[in-house]
């Protein structure tokens, strides 16, 4: 019977695994070269930590970045910003079509955030005053929890949300010029099924798991890991986050409140 050596295919897998480590690493250099292109100060309301509900000592740490669609625009975007995104209002809006990769702008405790904040503060005082007209009507009181617990949502959600779309890298950074509230990111974007209208909306952002260095893990490990159940009462954090030639983010530095005396 012929006998089978693997010495060279162990080696040329090792080989492989060095290679794509090689590359990775080259990318991640390459994308920190130079200043940022981008460098926020967020809060622990718009990371979230990866994975289980422990961190050990040995054991890796990573953030995603939490974000929010603009009040105005969600779930589509309009037809100028989908013609700027690459998409053409004489293409069939009927039938399915692949995503497209686009360049996304994000806003960080700007208009947007407050014009979110406006809005459902005016449902409130709407739902309020329905009330008031008919304090025994239950609908109208469960209307006004509900669009109190909206508003309360609102102020301890993530305050970085999505305006803008584009192809063009520099039109994009024209229009959202402050790169310590403006940070470029790469997405995908779908048309919309109305026959009659350009529209879409944002399948996703495309940005990669935020790896946290092992001296920055204490003021981070307490981070909660739902974008939907933010954590009641959670330390403040000053955490610098930065965008780098690739538009991907790393972190720059933590600043965690000091503790009580």
């Amino acid at each position: 019977m012929k006998r089978f050596r693997f010495p060279g295919l162990l080696l040329g897998g090792a080989a492989l695994i060095g290679l794509i480590n090689a590359f990775a690493l080259g990318g991640a250099w390459y994308n920190r070269q130079g200043e940022p292109d981008s460098l926020l100060l967020l809060s622990e309301r718009e990371l979230a930590r990866l994975g289980g509900p422990g961190v050990g000592e040995n054991s890796g740490l990573t953030l995603q970045l939490l974000w929010e669609m603009a009040p105005e625009q969600p779930p589509m975007f309009s037809a100028a910003q989908m013609r700027r995104a690459g998409f053409s209002a004489s293409e069939p809006a009927c039938r399915r079509r692949p995503e497209r990769a686009v360049l996304v702008a994000l806003e960080l405790d700007g208009p947007a955030y407050r014009r979110a904040l406006e809005r459902r503060q005016q449902a409130v005082d709407n739902a309020r005053a329905a009330l008031a007209q008919a304090p025994e009507d239950g609908s109208r009181r469960s209307a006004l929890e509900n669009a109190e617990r909206e508003l309360d949502w609102t102020l301890k959600r993530s305050r970085l949300y999505v305006v803008d779309i584009d192809q063009d890298r520099a039109a994009l950074r024209q229009r959202w010029p402050d790169r310590t509230r403006h940070a470029i990111v790469r997405g995908r974007v779908r048309q919309g099924h109305d026959c009659h209208a350009l529209s879409g909306h944002l399948s996703g952002l495309d940005i990669p798991a935020i790896h946290v260095p092992q001296v920055l893990h204490a003021p981070l490990a307490e981070l909660p890991v739902s974008h939907w159940q933010p954590t009641p009462g959670a330390a403040p954090l000053r955490v610098q986050l930065a965008f780098g030639r690739r538009l991907e983010p790393w972190l720059r530095g933590v600043e965690a409140p000091a503790p009580a005396q």
